[in-house]
């Protein structure tokens, strides 16, 4: 048993220990070869009108130089800081116009970006948002412990969007026009960066030549469907050969090893070099993985880049093709894996049709340089601020007994509000000059207000304050502030940032919470919590003759229709509504389905803490606020039942 102990004692304490022995010493080495590489040190002087290009990727260093060619064309001077691993393969080897490289580790580049001197250039633009270097990857960010800031800012490169977008909420960087992405997405703007540097246009080869480029990894590529189409074509005496490049293992039948050469990973002139030689390009991109869809939604395969770039046509599965923006006229697509066809074809392919898809590919590299270079030119111009117009607010009912949960509801608006959605607080006459004190700083950079509930009610009072607020949130119509409004309460709060589309799917179309509540529903009769609020729901629906499923439209935040409350008041009497239900958000709801009204389901905007079993059993789980973030904008803590104003882990 000591033995034991012993050593799990030696392989607790010496195991990590040995482990950053050798990390340092690998780093030793590689800062003593690569020694006389320029460095970042205090020599440096920073030139005028000059944007530092940051890449803390291993990899990627391909797309360097057009990056930087779009910045010298729109007449910056650039600077680059790179790591040695991309340095090392001379990815500026064809560029006519290289700039000032400075080359290090990655805990070099982290010094250097603390120097103050980064201030002084106009922009800080990061090639790779997220480093692979440690497990889980990381955001560069997360990794300094600060974001360098240029005159102007920064700037980011999202290789990924599909896998990191939501982690890092990467939306407020959309919204301040801080980030791009390599394809053409609906989401983010694209900077594809398929310039490499000077090369000869050939004319097709008699042997024609295709070239695989990528790891040779089932997540990445499928090489089978290749390999199969070779078979066919080798018994049919085609002549044709394959070069792959890409690290990892390839299995090469014997017999066709006279067709097939693998030549394993190239630096940058020897892989440019069989690029130009080659004739066309196979993606390797098989629609039926799953691994492979993420070139669907977000990812870019670098074969695109290198077909624009070179001109040289790629065999793609059609359905990535065209999410390419390619098409039969720049390449050859094929149905599903069905590449022996694509292949055929490309042998068959005479000098003429040849140069025609050269051209139209040509084209569309044009077109994609011309939409890239005005995405850059754009976000070079903006103020990063975004302050987008909008026909919705935020408001809050409220009274001055709620005022300690509506300053944390008011402080997260401060910090959340990304889009500059105004807030309106409603509270009674007596309490506002409190609240206005106690809450508006003026030093807001959206529009906020407190104004009184007396106005709205119109005298309408039900004698009881619970039943009075629920009347104020459906006439609030009545200030004509706006056509959409999010009804907060107090007692909730928002833990990530937000934006206008979070709640609106068009101008006029609000997302509406809509929903069975089968999960909420179970867990309460677990707890063993009661409620009337489901029985008043189907009461509602009942009153309007709705038949199918019951659907709940709580708990708040809810986004209310000012058209469909005037309308409400005006046919059935809010007044009257609150008196014979007390459920508002139902009414709303069940009128709106009714109205007909433009509208799209959604699920709960907020996490709603209510009971205290349930917040036991969140942190029971471990349950974190930034656990909660992923999945919501916010959290509700019910103050009818909770002590608690804020969810702490």
């Amino acid at each position: 048993m000591k033995k034991v102990f012993r050593i799990m004692g030696d392989t607790l304490t010496m195991r990590p220990l040995r482990k950053f022995i050798k990390r340092k010493f690998e780093e030793i080495q590689i800062d003593h070869k690569f020694r006389h590489v320029p460095k970042f040190d205090k020599s440096v002087e920073i030139h005028k009108k000059s944007v530092l290009i940051i890449e803390p990727h291993f990899a990627h260093g391909e797309c360097l130089p057009g990056w930087t060619k779009y910045f010298q064309d729109l007449g910056y001077a650039v600077d680059i800081f790179m790591r040695y691993e991309n340095f090392a393969e001379k990815p500026f080897c064809r560029y006519p116009n290289p700039s000032r490289i400075f080359t290090g580790s990655l805990p070099m580049l982290k010094k250097w970006l603390g120097d103050k001197r980064i201030g002084e250039y106009e922009v800080c633009f990061f090639a790779s948002s997220i480093i692979w270097d440690f497990l889980p990857h990381m955001h560069f960010t997360d990794y300094l412990g600060f974001t360098p800031q240029g005159k102007l800012g920064y700037l980011f490169i999202d290789h990924a969007p599909n896998m990191f977008f939501k982690q890092y909420n990467e939306k407020t960087l959309v919204r301040q026009n801080r980030i791009f992405t390599l394809s053409h997405l609906p989401e983010m703007p694209q900077l594809n960066p398929h310039y490499f540097g000077e090369f000869s246009k050939n004319k097709k080869n008699q042997k024609t030549i295709f070239l695989a480029i990528g790891r040779i990894r089932n997540d990445a590529r499928n090489y089978d469907p290749m390999i199969e189409s070779i078979q066919e074509l080798a018994k049919s005496g085609k002549d044709f050969v394959v070069r792959v490049i890409g690290s990892g293992k390839m299995e090469i039948p014997t017999n066709l090893k006279k067709y097939i050469t693998h030549l394993g990973r190239l630096d940058f002139p020897k892989m440019y070099a069989e690029i130009e030689r080659a004739d066309f390009i196979v993606a390797g991109l098989d629609p039926f993985c799953e691994e492979h869809h993420q070139y669907l939604v977000g990812c870019t395969t670098g074969n695109l880049q290198l077909s624009l770039g070179f001109l040289k046509p790629m065999l793609i599965s059609r359905i990535f093709g065209k999410h390419y923006e390619l098409s039969d006229k720049s390449a050859i697509l094929y149905p599903d894996n069905e590449l022996l066809g694509a292949m055929e074809s490309a042998i068959k392919m005479n000098d003429s049709e040849y140069v025609k898809m050269q051209t139209a590919l040509q084209l569309l590299a044009d077109e994609t340089y011309g939409r890239s270079l005005a995405n850059l030119k754009s976000a070079m111009q903006s103020d990063h601020k975004t302050g987008i117009k909008t026909n919705m607010a935020l408001m809050c009912k409220t009274y001055i007994k709620n005022l300690p949960q509506l300053k944390i509801l008011k402080e997260s608006i401060d910090a959340y509000n990304i889009d500059k959605i105004s807030f309106y607080i409603v509270a009674p006459a007596k309490d506002l000059e409190q609240i206005k004190s106690a809450i508006i700083t003026g030093k807001e950079d959206y529009e906020i207000a407190a104004m009184p509930e007396e106005p709205i009610l119109g005298g309408e009072s039900l004698g009881s304050g619970w039943l009075d607020q629920q009347v104020v949130k459906l006439k609030f119509y009545k200030t004509d502030l706006c056509n959409f409004y999010l009804v907060l309460d107090s007692d909730s709060y928002f833990i990530k940032d937000f934006f206008i589309d979070d709640f609106m799917f068009d101008d006029e179309t609000p997302y509406i919470v809509c929903h069975e509540g089968k999960a909420g529903t179970l867990l309460n009769t677990k707890f063993g919590n009661t409620s009337a609020m489901h029985e008043k729901e189907q009461f509602i629906k009942k009153f309007f003759g709705r038949k199918g499923k019951d659907y709940r439209f709580l708990t708040s935040p809810f986004m209310f229709s000012s058209a469909i409350c005037r309308t409400l008041d005006a046919e059935l009497g809010a007044v009257h509504c609150i008196r014979s239900c007390s459920c508002e958000a139902a009414w709303h709801g069940e009128f709106f389905l009714k109205s007909g009204a433009k509208y799209k389901p959604t699920e709960l905007f907020f996490e709603a803490m209510v009971y205290q079993k349930k917040l036991n059993l969140w942190r029971k789980l471990k349950i974190t606020s930034n656990d909660i973030s992923k999945q919501y904008l916010g959290i509700v803590i019910q103050d009818k039942f909770l002590q608690e104003h804020r969810y702490e882990n």
